[in-house]
């Protein structure tokens, strides 16, 4: 965060029900919140936590929660103050009302003072992606679904973002639309969450076998370096990576 300390999110199951946990570390490495953590939500099951700085000295948490019945799981989130305070009251929901199931969510702060949030989402039936900005506030900045990041035909999973440096966020993920194996496609999103890239994105690599495990990191010059597993010379795996610029190319 901006006075150079840490914050660690985590799942932990000290009680009957798997929450979210935070600690705040200074830079000499001593906890700074509550002992063992702070806990941030345990009335429902909850997994996956992921955090952004929120361009303070604070964090955006989002992590994957279950209901009352555990029959739907959702993506909620809650911004943490530099001394853990709630800030959001309690958990703001980032995926609203949909249909189906989100998960496996991920964050960046977007650089514009808001963070950007995905998830894996099956709304539609298969598995697809999409995003949220949300203001310093607990707003959802991009309508109350989110905006569609790829609904290609069959299943987008893995996905993985880094802020654009203009307020938006480049997203990389696993693909299986040609039905066959895993390739690996990208797609930017500007600070209004609209597609700028081809719809339902770009190739970034689609060669034989399976394109998995991607990672990505903002480029210094703009634009993002993504990198993954790639089985394009059969049982090996070897890794690869590619630099995309704000275009595209």
């Amino acid at each position: 965060v901006k006075d150079t300390s840490v914050v660690v999110v985590w799942n932990d199951q000290r009680d009957s029900i798997i929450g979210v946990y935070a600690q705040r570390f200074n830079p000499a490495g001593t906890a700074e919140w509550t002992a063992n953590g702070k806990k941030i939500v345990s009335a429902y099951p909850a997994y996956e936590p992921r955090a952004a700085w929120d361009e303070g000295n604070g964090v955006v948490v989002v992590w994957t929660e279950y209901n009352t019945d555990s029959s739907k799981y959702f993506v909620a989130g809650q911004r943490l103050a530099g001394d853990g305070t709630a800030l959001w009251g309690g958990a703001v929901s980032v995926t609203g009302s949909v249909p189906g199931n989100q998960g496996v969510p991920q964050i960046v702060s977007n650089g514009g003072g808001s963070t950007i949030a995905t998830w894996q989402d099956t709304r539609s039936g298969a598995a697809d992606i999409y995003a949220q900005n949300f203001m310093p506030g607990g707003a959802r900045n991009w309508g109350a679904l989110g905006k569609a990041v790829c609904t290609a035909t069959n299943i987008q999973l893995r996905q993985v973002l880094a802020h654009d440096g203009t307020g938006g966020a480049i997203i990389s993920w696993i693909d299986l639309r040609n039905g066959t194996d895993y390739d690996l496609y990208a797609q930017r999103m500007d600070a209004a969450g609209t597609a700028m890239w081809t719809g339902n994105g770009i190739a970034v690599a689609t060669g034989y076998s399976n394109q998995t495990v991607p990672s990505i990191a903002a480029a210094p010059r703009g634009g993002a370096l993504t990198s993954w597993q790639d089985g394009r010379m059969g049982l090996d795996r070897d890794i690869y990576a590619q630099y995309l610029d704000l275009g595209g190319t």
